[in-house]
């Protein structure tokens, strides 16, 4: 997992799966020219395996694969949230 900002109020977040049938995922300058293919000047690589999900208007955007026979997205105490706020109704 990686997130970028192309611009200010616009982030771009990158879910690569692997270690599963279906991908076995990508190395991190892969995922490093897929940032900067959308303009990002600055990016965070962020950690991986099953401790990754992406969630887009309250739907999750991948599918969690399966670990150690554990097919599930491991919980976290800790997110990294970006939305916006407003006190106007």
């Amino acid at each position: 997992s990686a997130i970028g900002l192309a611009a200010p109020g616009h982030a771009v977040g990158i879910l690569v799966e692997g270690r599963n049938k279906r991908s076995d995922g990508q190395p991190l300058d892969f995922v490093a020219d897929r940032l900067l293919e959308q303009g990002c000047t600055m990016a965070y690589n962020l950690d991986g395996g099953q401790t990754t999900a992406m969630m887009f208007m309250g739907k999750n955007v991948m599918t969690p694969g399966t670990y150690n026979n554990y097919h599930k997205t491991r919980s976290q105490p800790d997110i990294i949230g970006i939305g916006t706020y407003s006190e106007q109704p």
